[in-house]
C-alpha cells in the first residue's frame, strides 16, 4: 500500500489545495499529465497542444463562488472548475483565453456570470464529463 505522503505528493503540488485538486481533475478530464510544477501561465497541455490554465472555485455552504481570477500568460484556454463545498466537482467552463479576456471586470479578474456561461464560444462541462475524463 502506498504511503499517504507519496499519494499526497502526487496530488498536492503547492500550498493551495483547491487549485491542486482542480488541476488533477483537469488532467484526468483531458487525459494528460500536468505541466511541471511552476510552469508560468498554464497548468497542462491538452492532446491538441493547447496550453490550459486551470482556475478552481470552491463553494461555501451558502453560495457558489463567482470570481474565477486573473488570467496568466502564455495560455490558450481557460478551464474554470467549480467544486461543491465537499470538494466534488459540480461543473466547469472551457473557453479560449481571448474570450475570457472579454469578461475581465474592473477588478482585473474574470467573473463566472450567466452571460459568460451562455456565451456560445464557451463550453459548459457537467460534473459527469469532468469525472469521466471525456475532454
Amino acid at each position: 500500500m502506498p504511503r499517504l505522503a507519496n499519494w499526497c505528493g502526487s496530488v498536492v503540488r503547492s500550498r493551495v489545495l483547491v487549485g491542486d485538486l482542480g488541476e488533477q481533475i483537469a488532467g484526468a478530464y483531458y487525459g494528460v499529465a500536468l505541466a511541471p510544477q511552476f510552469t508560468p501561465g498554464y497548468d497542462l497541455m491538452d492532446r491538441d497542444g493547447r496550453r490550459v490554465q486551470v482556475k478552481t472555485l470552491r463553494a461555501t455552504p451558502e453560495r457558489p463562488r463567482t470570481i474565477i481570477g486573473a488570467l496568466t500568460y502564455p495560455s490558450d484556454v481557460l478551464l474554470a472548475i467549480r467544486l461543491d463545498f465537499d470538494y466534488s466537482p459540480s461543473e466547469a467552463l472551457e473557453m479560449p483565453v481571448e474570450i475570457a479576456e472579454i469578461y475581465v471586470g474592473k477588478n482585473g479578474k474574470v467573473d463566472w456570470t450567466r452571460k459568460l456561461a451562455a456565451d456560445p464560444r464557451v463550453t459548459n462541462i457537467p460534473a459527469s464529463a469532468l469525472l469521466s475524463g471525456s475532454g
